[in-house]
C-alpha cells in the first residue's frame, strides 16, 4: 500500500502531483462527493491573512503568493474531507472531549508550519493546544518527511509554531505546542462519509472513528516522548561527571525502567512518573540548558498523551471499538507502534544501568 508498484507509478506520481493521481485513478464515491460540497463551503470560512495584524504581514503574503507559485495544491479531496469531518465531528459529536474545539489554520501556517488544524482544549483552568496535520496519503514515503520534520523540531527544542491563530475569541500566535499527523485511508474515509451522509447525529457521536484518531494522538506523542526522552538521556550521558552519588542512584533508578520500553511501550507514563519522582536529580539537570530543553518538550507532550488516554479510557465502554484490521492498516498507527518497538537507551546511560 505505501510503496509504488512500478516505476511508471512513480514518475506519475511526482509529475502529476499526490492530489492528480489520487483524483484520477480513484475518484470519490457519491457519499464522498456530497462530504466534499459540505467541505468546500466550510473552507469559506477559513482565515485568511487579511484578518490579522502583524509587523511582518506584507512579507508572509508575499512568501505565500510565491509558494502558490511555486507548487500547486498538494491537499487531495480526501484530505479535505477528513479535515472538515473532523472539525464537524469534534464540535457536533464531542470527538475529541466535551471542552475540546478545533480551528482551521491559514494557508500560510498549513504550508509553512504544517499545521491543517488547532485542536483547544481547557482542562482545569489551563488551555492545552495540539496542531494537527491531515492526511489522506497511503504513501508511507510522505508520512517519513512530515515525522523527520517533527524530530527536527523535537530536536531544536522549538516545537510546532502558529503564526497566525484564531479561534472565537481572539486572534494570536501559538508557540512551542505539539503536533500530530492524523491520517485514514481511502476505505476509512469512505467509511466515515458513509456514515456522516446516512447516520443520525446522535449515532455519530458513537462513531468508532474517534476512537482510531485518538489513538493516533496518543501513539504518536508516545513516539514522540520517547524520541525526546532518548535526547534528553544523550545530553545527560554527556553531563555524568556533574552528577554526584545521590544524583547517579537516582538516574538509575530512571534507566531501569526505561530500558524495557520497547517491550512495553505502554509503561511509557510510568517511566515518566519514575523521572518526575527524582527531585534532587530533576534540580541538578534544569542547571543545562540543552536539558531543560528536552525535559520541557516531554512535559508538553505528556500533557497531550494525558488527555487522548483518558478521553480513550471514557469512550471505551460506551463506544465499539474499531476492528483490529482497521487499527493495523492505519498509516500513522503502523509507523508509531513499530517505532516505540525500537526505543534503546543511548550506550553510555545503558552501562550506567546495567553496573547497577
Amino acid at each position: 500500500m505505501g510503496q509504488f508498484l512500478n516505476p511508471r507509478e512513480a514518475m506519475i506520481h511526482h509529475l502529476e502531483g499526490a492530489a492528480d493521481y489520487e483524483e484520477e485513478h480513484y475518484p470519490l464515491d457519491e457519499n464522498e462527493e456530497a462530504v466534499f460540497k459540505k467541505a468546500l463551503a466550510a473552507e469559506k470560512n477559513r482565515p485568511t491573512l487579511d484578518e490579522f495584524d502583524s509587523p511582518n504581514l506584507e512579507k508572509d503574503k508575499i512568501w505565500l503568493a510565491e509558494q502558490r507559485k511555486k507548487r500547486r495544491q498538494e491537499k487531495t479531496k480526501r484530505s479535505r474531507i477528513l479535515e472538515y469531518a473532523i472539525i464537524d465531528q469534534i464540535e457536533r459529536s464531542n470527538w475529541l472531549g466535551e471542552n475540546g474545539m478545533t480551528y482551521e489554520t491559514t494557508e500560510y501556517d498549513d504550508r509553512r508550519n504544517h499545521t491543517d488544524l488547532v485542536f483547544v482544549l481547557e482542562k482545569n483552568g489551563k488551555i492545552y493546544y495540539l496542531a494537527i496535520d491531515v492526511t489522506s496519503s497511503e504513501n508511507d514515503q510522505k508520512l517519513w518527511e512530515k515525522e523527520a520534520t517533527i524530530k527536527k523540531e523535537i530536536e531544536s527544542g522549538q516545537l510546532t509554531h502558529i503564526k497566525y491563530f484564531k479561534d472565537k475569541n481572539q486572534k494570536m500566535e501559538l508557540k512551542n505546542i505539539p503536533r500530530v499527523i492524523l491520517a485514514l485511508d481511502r476505505a476509512g474515509i469512505q467509511r466515515l462519509c458513509g456514515d456522516l451522509v446516512k447516520k443520525k447525529p446522535i449515532e455519530l457521536a458513537k462513531s468508532p472513528e474517534q476512537i482510531l484518531i485518538l489513538e493516533q494522538i496518543r501513539d504518536s506523542m508516545s513516539d514522540q516522548i520517547e524520541y525526546a526522552l532518548n535526547l534528553l538521556l544523550s545530553e545527560i550521558s554527556h553531563v555524568l561527571r556533574y552528577l554526584d552519588k545521590e544524583d547517579k542512584e537516582e538516574l538509575i533508578t530512571v534507566l531501569k525502567e526505561a530500558r524495557h520500553l520497547a517491550q512495553k511501550p505502554e509503561n511509557l507514563p510510568h517511566v515518566l512518573g519514575t523521572l518526575e519522582d527524582q527531585k534532587k536529580l530533576l534540580s541538578k539537570l534544569r542547571g543545562f540548558p540543552l536539558i531543560t530543553r528536552y525535559l520541557n518538550v516531554i512535559s508538553r507532550q505528556k500533557a497531550i498523551y494525558g488527555i487522548a488516554q483518558n478521553l480513550i479510557e471514557k469512550k471505551s465502554g460506551e463506544i465499539s471499538q474499531p476492528a483490529a484490521e482497521t487499527r493495523e492498516q492505519n498509516i500513522v498507527l503502523r509507523h508509531t507502534r513499530s517505532n516505540l518497538q525500537q526505543f534503546h537507551l543511548p550506550p553510555q546511560v545503558d552501562r550506567l544501568a546495567e553496573a547497577a
